[in-house]
Formats: C-alpha cells, sequence, structure tokens
C-alpha cells in the first residue's frame, strides 16, 4: 500500500511540476513577494499530498514564539521536507544556497525565482560579505533568511 501511495504521488508531482515550472519561469517579471507567493502555490499542493496521500502530518510546536517580523532561521539540513514545509511556516523567504545550484537548468532556474543568496563556498570571506549584504536587503524586503549552516544535508 505504501509504494502505492509513493508511486501516485510521484506521479501526480510528475503531472504538475513541468507546466507549473513554465508559468514559474514566466513569472520572473513578477515583483519578489507576490512571485514568492505564486510559487509556493506548487509547494501548498505537494504539502496537500504529502499529508493526504503519504500520510506524514507534522505539528509545529512554539510557533507563538516566533518573531513576528522577518528573521533569521538557522537549521539542520536533514531532507528536502523542511524546505517545503519552512515555505509554509515561514513566508516569505530567501534561502542562503550554493551559487552552483542556480547553475542546474530547470532546477537552478526555479531556485533563482525564489530570491536565494547564491554564495561561492570556496572564497568564505567574499561568501560572508555577499550573506550580511543581501541578507540585510531581503530582511528590508520582508523575507525570512533560511541558512543551513552545515551546508548541506547529514544524517
Amino acid at each position: 500500500m505504501n509504494f502505492l501511495r509513493a508511486l501516485f504521488f510521484m506521479l501526480v508531482l510528475l503531472i504538475i511540476t513541468p507546466p507549473f515550472a513554465i508559468l514559474v519561469l514566466l513569472a520572473a517579471p513578477v515583483p519578489r513577494i507576490p512571485r514568492y507567493r505564486f510559487i509556493t502555490l506548487w509547494t501548498r499542493v505537494v504539502m496537500w499530498l504529502v499529508r493526504h496521500v503519504l500520510g506524514i502530518r507534522h505539528v509545529v510546536k512554539g510557533a507563538e514564539n516566533l518573531p513576528k517580523t522577518p528573521s533569521v532561521i538557522l537549521a539542520k539540513h536533514q531532507s528536502a521536507w523542511e524546505t517545503l514545509a519552512f515555505q509554509l511556516i515561514f513566508p516569505p523567504q530567501s534561502w542562503v544556497l550554493k551559487r552552483e545550484l542556480l547553475w542546474i537548468p530547470f532546477l537552478g532556474w526555479g531556485l533563482a525565482m525564489f530570491s536565494p543568496i547564491a554564495i561561492n563556498r570556496a572564497s568564505r570571506s567574499e561568501a560572508f560579505k555577499r550573506l550580511v549584504e543581501q541578507g540585510q536587503e531581503r530582511l528590508d524586503q520582508g523575507f525570512w533568511i533560511t541558512i543551513f549552516p552545515e551546508g548541506t544535508r547529514t544524517s
């Protein structure tokens, strides 16, 4: 039964993602916040599928302790799940990511639409400077800044 649910989930993703990706690319001229809200429609659909098709549920404990204004989020990158869930918990947000991810066809183009802070991890001082400058800019624009300090997913 789990196999069938996972198969159905993947088939739905394969059907809805390509046309939505085209719409996202067409949304490039739209200002950052409205574009973010449009892009996360896909995330809302996926998280609905995760809950109702895969049966994966989550609970946010301590939400009342979150700041009312955008802030910096430091999180352990354990899976792709948190990159989706955080979009709904901390909207809108801008991820700090390695710039090489933006070079991946389709995936990178989609990531670029999220207004990330792309850094060159090979040059730490330059990366830090870029993070501070663009991080302040994104906070001023109303974005939460999401940083995975470990730099990649870990077990």
